[in-house]
């Protein structure tokens, strides 16, 4: 039987997909806080690049406003227009995805990323839409950033491998989901990154 060794996958190799979402997150950020310090200097209100730029590519809460922009289910997922949320989100996508990418290589990390965001965006307009409570403010309501996709990769890291340890120079390493518990504790404790936008 011919062994085959396994193949390490590193982040700066070609074709990357974790150094490729990476970038894409890190360049649109890039792009849209260009385009907010152009309104900022010129004669434009700073709610005006919400709702001409921004608000194009972050979910938003109505179900009306989502059917004209039905987009928004795949882009919100790469917005981020706080720096503290983005920060964040690189530092954990690249400890789970590096794990995960590890494990299963570069062809998996990207679709399973998406197909988490839709899944988190199918249960955001739903709730938005059918709990009475969240009429008042649905008008306003945005969906953004990698959370969700972010979410699905470190559970489905945790599944593959559960006993993984990371920093082994530690007493022997502390277990993935030791690590995974701490990333969700602190992702719902400082709340799911959706806005609330004032509407002109």
């Amino acid at each position: 039987r011919e062994n085959r060794k396994k193949k390490k996958t590193i982040l700066g190799q070609e074709g990357n997909a974790l150094l490729m979402l990476l970038a894409v997150i890190a360049i649109l950020f890039c792009i849209f806080k260009f385009l907010f310090l152009v309104y900022k200097m010129s004669d434009w209100q700073e709610i005006e690049y919400y709702t001409n730029i921004l608000d194009w590519f972050r979910m938003p809460g109505s179900f009306e406003s989502f059917l004209g922009r039905p987009w928004t289910l795949i882009t919100y997922m790469f917005v981020h227009d706080g720096v503290w949320d983005l920060i964040a989100n690189v530092l954990w996508l690249w400890a789970f995805g590096f794990i995960f990418q590890d494990l299963t290589g570069n062809n998996k990390l990207v679709p399973l990323f998406i197909y988490g965001g839709l899944l988190a965006g199918v249960i955001f307009l739903a709730v938005a839409n059918l709990m009475p409570a969240m009429a008042p403010a649905l008008p306003g309501l945005r969906l953004e950033g990698a959370s969700a996709g972010l979410m699905a990769i470190a559970i489905a890291t945790t599944v593959l491998a559960p006993n993984y340890r990371i920093f082994p120079m530690i007493n022997g390493g502390i277990p993935l989901w030791i690590l995974t518990l701490v990333y969700i504790a602190l992702t719902f404790s400082r709340g799911i990154n959706i806005q609330n936008t004032p509407v002109l």
